[in-house]
């Protein structure tokens, strides 16, 4: 099942239904290959959702991302705190 459209930009209502088919969704593996869809992942589950066909070229982006080192996590974390 595809989450994400011709144009990159990601379905909500498409995720939400697919989790609640799921009974483990810490079980899931999703394909990421571009960031933006490593970034969506990560701030929609959490730091240690598993991801799969992430190219080697984005390995250090994603470890900041996941770490919330890289401004995109950063932002959503500081508003967590808040």
């Amino acid at each position: 099942m595809g989450i994400f459209d011709n144009t990159s930009a990601m379905d909500e209502g498409d995720v939400d239904q697919f989790i609640s088919w799921v009974r483990d969704i810490d079980k899931l593996m999703w394909e990421a290959t571009m960031k933006n869809h490593q970034q969506y992942l990560i701030l929609h589950f959490d730091n240690n959702v598993y991801l799969e066909s992430v190219p080697t070229t984005d390995v250090m982006a994603l470890k900041a991302l996941r770490q919330v080192l890289h401004d995109d996590t950063l932002k959503r974390a500081l508003a967590r705190g808040k």
